[in-house]
């Protein structure tokens, strides 16, 4: 393979059109590689904090690994998280950024005078009914695993879970670990239909 320099995306793309994160704006570039290899033993989906860990864990074990990531690393997310904010439902754009400053300045008031919110992103949470996120190989197809359903919790697991993935991959199997995330557990109630 030949190396790439990754530069941060300059604006958003035409497949996401959220606002650039604090991350992409202030990274400096590091080397990528510019094409897919022909084949490899293990792929990972998803270029955040999970899946770049995941692959750290796969390539440290001497596992053959390539990552997929859609738009840019840390692009959802993982680029966007520093915690969240919770006042109520949402409201308009300006509703929000008025709450936001308010209720900020009342709680750190040695901030008011540089205080302002300079922007507000949103995007899918993947909650399941249990709140606990779903780890699992997928049925019926052998050697694939899967993850989600953080319920908005993803960031505290991630290393971990990407060391655990990767224990799982080269094993062949779920580690025991994980066996509480799997997607048949008693405490998983099926989604309700309407």
């Amino acid at each position: 393979m030949h190396p790439l320099t990754w530069h941060p995306p300059v604006e958003a793309s035409s497949m996401n059109t959220a606002p650039l994160s604090y991350w992409h704006r202030t990274a400096s570039p590091f080397a990528l590689f510019s094409r897919l290899p022909s084949s490899v033993e293990t792929v990972v989906i998803g270029g955040g904090l999970l899946g770049t860990a995941t692959c750290y864990w796969l390539a440290k074990a001497g596992v053959d690994v390539a990552l997929l990531e859609r738009e840019a690393l840390a692009f959802g997310a993982t680029g966007r998280n520093g915690g969240f904010v919770r006042i109520g439902p949402a409201g308009s754009y300006l509703e929000a950024k008025e709450r936001l400053s308010a209720e900020t300045a009342r709680l750190f008031p040695s901030l008011r005078p540089q205080l302002h919110v300079a922007a507000r992103w949103a995007g899918l949470m993947g909650c399941v009914s249990d709140s606990h996120p779903i780890v699992d190989v997928a049925p019926g197809l052998p050697g694939v695993f899967f993850v989600g359903g953080f319920s908005g919790h993803g960031m505290p697991f991630g290393l971990r879970l990407g060391q655990l993935l990767a224990e799982s991959v080269t094993s062949g199997s779920l580690v025991a670990d994980l066996w509480p995330f799997r997607l048949h557990r008693p405490s998983l109630l099926p989604w309700p239909h309407s």
